[in-house]
């Protein structure tokens, strides 16, 4: 296995339309085996609060028995 982390650093005026380019490919994606989510906080701290929300706490709940199986890896630029 091998794992990409992507970063693209987008001029702020063409931020929305990179987004708008980007959910092109989502239908695509989705037909893809796996399901990857790369995140970016400022800290872990955010990062542990945001798991702590309550649409987290829904998404986890409506979600959690799908799941076969949960890696999660915390990197931190050097």
């Amino acid at each position: 296995m091998i794992y990409v982390i992507a970063r693209a650093e987008v001029a702020p005026e063409k931020y929305r339309d990179y987004l708008d380019e980007l959910m092109k490919i989502v239908p695509d994606v989705r037909d893809e085996k796996f399901v990857t989510i790369i995140e970016m906080w400022e800290s872990e701290a955010d990062w542990r609060a945001h798991m702590t929300t309550e649409h987290m706490a829904r998404f986890k709940a409506a979600v959690g028995a799908w799941r076969v199986g949960n890696t999660v890896y915390a990197v931190k630029p050097l």
